[in-house]
């Protein structure tokens, strides 16, 4: 198999680690991937210049090649492609983020420039009537036949000009897939891709921008004793969430965020606190049925609906890994909530103020990202 790959080009000074992987899991919200990643390196040549290369997860076998290229294409030529998700996450102006993606072993060399001037893009390709050349300036896009010549050498000479890659090269100042080449090679830095980070740390940074953004206090009535429940302790991100939540806000005592719609987290959400949490502990059903599989009780979820107040609310928990959440419902049965804590603590916080247009993808991005895993 030939050089493949997919991935973007930045500059280090003008894109953080953050951006980068905030823009990708943007524009990965709506596909079922369960851990895409990125492997970073300098890339040789071009001073200043970064590249990132775009992994899916797929699991490896017979074809697994073609299918991850089928996927970066379609992906990259989205509407909100990672290339133009990684600039807004970046939030500079001024900022330029290139992307390509290439294959030798088909005619596929596609790359697109993102910056404050908008869209260019050249690419060539096999469509569905044989080989073609693409330009695309911001919303016009030219098509161009090309012959399909049997020599080679021939078709390269037509061909070479109108690939991403030249383009690119053109752009970045070097000889650019030799280049490329040896920053795969060098690539030794890898990000896991996902809108928000599981570990306890960046739970409770997403707790603080939760608690900041309702102009509330960080910590306040935080409990430090937490009851196990049929065995369950409480997860280390819960912990984490409680030393940062504000849980007696004088202004706001009932504590409700309502209105919520993400996944399967619809309705009016309330926060427990300790005494809710011990009252678990008393619950027979709760320690014969959740308990038992691992469930910590995080929040009531009642439905906003005509009606609802007449039905018991349903709890929404933590899984084991203190990252997914489960709903369950009166009966002790749970199911797939959607998004993960650190998406709904994401959501939270952008859902009750004004948002510029990165924040806007996010909030979008944590919807369509729960609801691919409720479907």
């Amino acid at each position: 198999m030939g050089l493949s790959f997919a991935a973007v080009f930045f500059r280090r000074d003008e894109v953080s680690e953050a951006a980068l992987r905030r823009g990708f899991a943007v524009a990965l919200a709506g596909y079922d991937l369960a851990s895409p990643s990125l492997s970073l390196s300098e890339l040789p040549g071009a001073p200043g210049w970064s590249v990132a290369f775009f992994t899916s997860g797929l699991a490896r076998g017979p074809g697994a090649g073609a299918e991850e290229l089928d996927l970066a294409a379609e992906l990259f030529e989205d509407e909100l492609p990672p290339g133009l998700a990684v600039r807004e996450q970046a939030r500079a102006e001024r900022c330029v983020v290139h992307s390509l993606v290439y294959t030798e072993d088909l005619l596929l060399d596609d790359a697109a420039s993102f910056s404050a001037s908008g869209l260019r893009r050249r690419f060539v390709r096999e469509g569905d009537e044989g080989p073609e050349a693409g330009a695309q300036d911001d919303e016009e896009t030219t098509l161009e036949p090309l012959d399909e010549l049997e020599d080679d050498a021939a078709f390269e000479q037509l061909v070479g000009p109108r690939r991403g890659s030249t383009y690119l090269a053109g752009e970045l100042g070097l000889r650019l897939l030799p280049a490329v080449a040896q920053a795969l090679y060098l690539a030794d830095r890898k990000l896991v891709v996902r809108l928000a980070d599981p570990e306890p740390e960046a739970i409770e940074e997403r707790t603080i921008a939760l608690v900041e953004s309702l102009h509330r206090k960080r910590g306040r009535a935080a409990f430090e004793r937490f009851p196990g429940l049929g065995g369950v302790e409480a997860p280390p991100s819960y912990r984490a969430f409680v030393r940062a939540y504000d849980f007696e806000d004088p202004s706001d005592p009932a504590d409700l965020y309502r209105g919520l719609a993400i996944g399967g987290v619809e309705g009016t959400l309330r926060f427990f606190r300790l005494a809710e949490l011990e009252a678990f502990g008393a619950r027979a059903d709760w320690l014969a049925g959740p308990a038992k599989r691992g469930l910590y009780p995080l929040a009531s979820l009642l439905r906003d609906a005509l009606g609802a107040t007449a039905r018991a609310p349903r709890v929404l928990a933590l899984a084991p890994d203190g990252d997914a959440l489960r709903i369950v419902d009166d009966a002790g049965h749970d199911v797939e909530a959607g998004p993960r804590f650190g998406e709904l603590l994401l959501y939270l916080s952008l859902g009750f103020r004004s948002r510029d247009d990165a924040e806007e993808d996010l909030i979008e991005a944590t919807m369509l990202r729960a609801q691919v895993r409720r479907s």
